[in-house]
């Protein structure tokens, strides 16, 4: 595996830390972002400085899934380019994807349908996290929340992260078809394709177009050349800033005030910080050989797997404990759901091994069987 592309793996395994992390703050330290206020939650004045400080990055899940996003364009732009028959290879390619996604997202849903039906107080939880458990689980239920409405209506009531399999179905696709169209040498049909792409993701919404837009620059950043490592670090610095835009955050006032207040602002400046990011990490050799370092391609690895299952984690693991330790212990809300967060960390990263053993590689293997055996059957 090239350099290049340990970094995406490893740059893959960061972001999905930063997704865990925004949800245990989401659930635990709500003041950090500024989402609401909740009588049950005390105030912390170390928390209300880091979230008007320009150091919130390690709290930006949408910055984080837009980094997932250019980087599939990327790594399948990297995978697919170099084919002895370019039809075949994106036939085949399309054939795979549903069911590579769909397996895991299934087996993610499977096991909320077990755990939820586990009693756990929530009370110390805020609105946020309490609104995520459904009141009712049903196997049909779970086969419709992982098969169904992730990938056609971007929503899913059993395990909320699935929202993102809609943009990575159709991203996928159209990173197939048009590396197809380019290594065939069709460039006129190439470019009609992307601009009707984009104009039709534009029409259905401005959230599903940034996240097609995010495959499309990733296509586009595999080709581009290395930059120096000057102009790399001035990338990085500038979009490890912008990712973490809130706009109640001092430290982000001039930007939402020059965008004259606009609700826009937070999708488009933390949007700008990922394509940052994955540029001064992606085409850097000293921030790509950084990252390509053992652990975080591990972590890479099982990152899809964390994605899926840390919620639930959160749910059986980490709330118990996190109620556990401050009702009979009287230890302080804040340092009960550092604990809490703590061991949530590490159990979803245990469980992932699992995960990723029996279900994530499953999968890989089951959309090459299934893909195979459709192009076999037809050909006969």
């Amino acid at each position: 595996m090239l350099k290049k592309n340990l970094a995406a793996e490893s740059l893959r395994g960061i972001a999905c830390f930063i997704v865990l992390l925004s949800h245990l703050s989401l659930t635990f330290y709500p003041q950090l972002h500024n989402h609401f206020q909740q009588a049950n939650f005390p105030s912390s004045n170390i928390l209300y400085k880091i979230h008007n400080s320009p150091f919130c990055f390690f709290i930006s899940g949408l910055g984080a899934v837009y980094v997932f996003f250019i980087l599939s364009g990327f790594v399948l732009t990297a995978s697919n380019s170099s084919s002895y028959d370019p039809k075949s290879k994106m036939i085949n390619s399309i054939l795979k994807r549903y069911p590579r996604l769909a397996i895991p997202a299934l087996g993610s849903c499977l096991i909320a349908f077990i755990i939820f039906k586990i009693s756990v107080d929530l009370s110390l939880t805020t609105t946020w996290f309490h609104d995520l458990i459904p009141n009712k689980t049903t196997f049909f239920g779970s086969i419709y929340s992982s098969l169904i409405s992730p990938f056609i209506y971007a929503e899913s009531s059993y395990n909320v992260v699935l929202w993102t399999m809609k943009n990575e179905l159709i991203g996928s696709i159209a990173i197939f078809i048009l590396i197809y169209f380019k290594s065939t040498f069709q460039l006129k049909k190439y470019y009609i394709f992307l601009l009707l792409f984009l104009l039709i993701s534009l029409s259905i919404s401005k959230v599903f177009f940034l996240g097609m837009f995010s495959f499309i620059l990733g296509h586009f950043l595999y080709k581009i050349k290395n930059i120096n490592a000057y102009l790399a670090t001035f990338l990085l610095i500038v979009g490890l800033y912008f990712i973490g835009f809130h706009k109640t955050s001092t430290s982000y006032h001039y930007i939402y005030s020059a965008m004259n207040y606009s609700k826009k602002t937070y999708d488009y400046t933390i949007f700008l910080g990922a394509l940052f990011i994955c540029i001064s990490t992606l085409k850097s050799t000293f921030f790509s050989n950084l990252l390509s370092i053992r652990p975080l391609v591990k972590l890479g690895e099982l990152s899809f797997s964390i994605y899926l299952i840390h919620l639930f984690i959160l749910y059986i693991i980490g709330i118990p404990i996190m109620n556990f330790i401050y009702n009979f212990y009287n230890i302080s809300f804040y340092f009960s759901a550092f604990i809490s967060s703590s061991s949530t960390i590490i159990f979803t990263i245990l469980v992932s091994f699992i995960f990723h053993k029996y279900i994530d590689v499953f999968s890989i293997k089951i959309s090459n069987t299934f893909s195979n055996f459709i192009i076999k059957s037809v050909k006969e």
